[in-house]
């Protein structure tokens, strides 16, 4: 992997995030209500992602966090954006598995998707009602950039 690592840190835990294998799925985002009780933006369905993930293998998951006021485009920096992207059930299947990974009291935990050859982040907030998961395009002239001092969480594919 080809990340380089200028706004974010390795985040040290005490167990290895391994998403497993996943098959046949039919899970998207935008329509995993019970995943994310706290609401699902309606750009996921506006922006055409409602789509059926492939299948993938067993993978790891490495965790990092914001270490310097970031764009987007600064944090996924990698050379090679494919190596470290998730499935739209990956990120679904981690939510649901590691929820106490997640950055809590309503920071970002981002995480890098690719739909229609075009690259999106989904931002997952964890709220005192349950997960809201909200969504980027990579790129997007938006530039919001996210401050370093809440030390959102970014996860990769590894």
């Amino acid at each position: 992997m080809a990340q380089k690592f200028i706004v974010t840190r390795p985040l040290q835990l005490d167990e290895t995030l391994v998403i497993e294998e996943i098959t046949n799925s039919e899970a998207t985002i935008a329509t995993a209500s019970n995943t994310f009780r706290s609401g699902i933006s309606h750009y996921f369905l506006e922006l055409g992602l409602d789509k059926k993930s492939v299948d993938t293998k067993e993978m790891v998951v490495k965790p990092l966090e914001l270490i310097k006021d970031a764009r987007l485009a600064e944090i996924f920096n990698s050379n090679n954006l494919d190596e470290v992207c998730f499935t739209q059930a990956q990120i679904i299947r981690f939510c649901e598995k590691y929820p106490r990974q997640l950055r809590q009291n309503g920071c970002a935990n981002l995480f890098l998707f690719k739909e229609n050859k075009k690259y999106f982040v989904a931002s997952v907030n964890v709220y005192f009602d349950g997960l809201y998961v909200h969504v980027f395009r990579l790129g997007s002239v938006l530039g919001l950039v996210w401050g370093d001092s809440r030390l959102h969480r970014v996860f990769l594919r590894y």
